[in-house]
């Protein structure tokens, strides 16, 4: 008898487990407008094409069919444990691939849906219509984000600093009479990006790293900065990666295992404050003020990496492109332009023989798939497609590099060369990329003086998320 209630009683708990799974994997707020497989293999497509962006003029070329898209199952079959991918698809919106004019911004979108996936088959997917005013919303919605964080927020009590703390940016923030403070617009952010399904699923910890894989120019919004409950923000719950799209969950998952990590990074690049001393027809000489604020940052961390920089007239391209392919890090601390007209060859970084421009950077070949730190202004930005931004970021990846540091905004001189130290001290811990981030972010944001997020938030991480190699 015993032996039976035994036997019964674990049947039950086992029937109780699998309907519990089954609740868990099917989680949604489902609607009929949402279609995961449809969505996943547009997105695909589209970020294919803009990857040949680089190789042909705007508008002149279809789109090549010469790859293969990753089935769903692929996708969640790759997750590692404790990883969770959070995807977007918007209505209404063109392909881009031959835009006549800006449809996008003339028929806002009227549903937004979002899914939360991860390795065990959990997928949840809320759908959330949207009124004409939600949609615009939507459309400017990292514009927004980034501006607020310029200015004042009376409802937190934060004044924003004067405008000659900021590391000089060529590339202005929008002037538009700021409505809003930041904390109403990051919460406004945080309701339609992280609907209440996805923010109960953070705030449960059952994730420790968080991949964006975004729409538009969703992945220039900080996440790290968006509430989730009371005063906890995403950092405080996750890691945060941009991946440009789910191509690389078509390798085996020890494609994350190979990326570079501290092991080598004696094998690093460091560059810091160029002085322009050679014009060409982007850079010219006197055009960028000195960064002492750079050289400094440049120096701290090449002292973190044992490593000698690159500064002033000898920050050239000459000399980057000499040691480039041989780097497991390269750390650019400059001047950077974002142009959302001509992202390929008006976006560059400055150095002291002119600009390198993101067309140049994706034609270069980085065999070591080095982890590439962007430390200048803006580096983020670019111009909008539906599948992601063509700007320095997607360059850089383009050519071989596995993770990219960009920023998304003119940053702050003295926290950003904190918040860069630590984070090179944390890769040097051998932390993958996205956890130093955290890391680093969770140490400034301690820090009273350095607690808001237009400190620490301006940058994220973009590429493929890596993990530790081992000791």
């Amino acid at each position: 008898m015993d032996s039976r209630r035994r036997r019964n009683r674990s049947t039950i708990l086992s029937v109780a487990i699998a309907f519990w799974i089954s609740l868990l994997a099917t989680e949604s707020t489902r609607g009929a407008n949402c279609n995961l497989a449809v969505a996943s293999e547009k997105h695909q497509r589209l970020d294919n094409f803009l990857q040949q962006k680089f190789d042909h003029y705007w508008y002149g070329t279809q789109p090549t069919a010469d790859y293969r898209s990753v089935p769903l199952r692929e996708i969640t079959r790759s997750l590692p444990t404790g990883t969770a991918v959070l995807f977007y698809e918007l209505s209404s919106e063109t392909d881009f691939i031959h835009p006549v004019e800006a449809t996008v911004s003339r028929v806002p979108p009227q549903f937004m849906c979002v899914w939360l996936l991860d390795g065990i088959g959990r997928v949840i997917e809320v759908e959330t219509p949207l009124d004409e005013s939600d949609g615009r919303a939507i459309l400017t919605l990292a514009d927004d984000v980034r501006t607020s964080l310029a200015g004042n927020d009376d409802l937190r009590g934060w004044r924003a600093p004067e405008r000659s703390k900021l590391v000089v940016a060529t590339v202005e923030a929008s002037l538009a009479p700021l409505i809003r403070p930041p904390s109403v617009v990051l919460g406004r952010a945080s309701q339609f990006l992280l609907p209440e399904p996805i923010r109960r699923a953070i705030e449960s910890r059952e994730y420790d790293r968080l991949v964006i894989v975004p729409s538009r120019n969703f992945g220039d919004i900080p996440y790290a900065a968006l509430p989730i409950k009371d005063k906890q923000q995403v950092i405080d719950f996750v890691s945060v990666v941009v991946m440009p799209s789910f191509a690389p969950l078509n390798q085996s998952p020890a494609l994350f295992a190979r990326l570079p990590l501290s092991a080598s990074l004696e094998r690093s690049l460091v560059v810091g404050d160029p002085e322009v001393v050679q014009s060409d027809k982007l850079v010219r000489r006197g055009m960028f003020a000195p960064l002492p604020g750079a050289r400094d940052e440049a120096q701290e961390i090449a002292h973190v990496l044992g490593v000698e920089p690159l500064l002033g007239s000898e920050a050239s391209q000459k000399a980057l492109l000499k040691r480039i392919t041989e780097s497991n890090l390269i750390y650019l601390a400059t001047h950077g332009v974002a142009n959302d007209a001509d992202p390929n060859d008006r976006s560059y970084l400055v150095l002291s023989d002119g600009a390198l421009t993101a067309r140049k950077i994706a034609k270069l070949h980085l065999p070591r798939h080095p982890i590439v730190v962007m430390s200048a202004c803006q580096t983020g930005l670019g111009k909008t497609f539906e599948s992601g931004v063509i700007g320095l970021a997607k360059a850089w990846k383009y050519a071989g590099a596995s993770t990219v540091v960009m920023s998304l905004w003119s940053v702050y001189d003295v926290p950003t060369r904190n918040l860069m130290v630590e984070f090179i001290t944390q890769l040097k811990n051998r932390q993958p990329p996205d956890v130093a981030l955290q890391s680093a972010m969770m140490k400034l944001k301690t820090q009273p003086q350095y607690a808001h997020p237009a400190y620490w938030a301006g940058f994220m991480i973009y590429g493929t998320p890596a993990f530790n190699d081992g000791p």
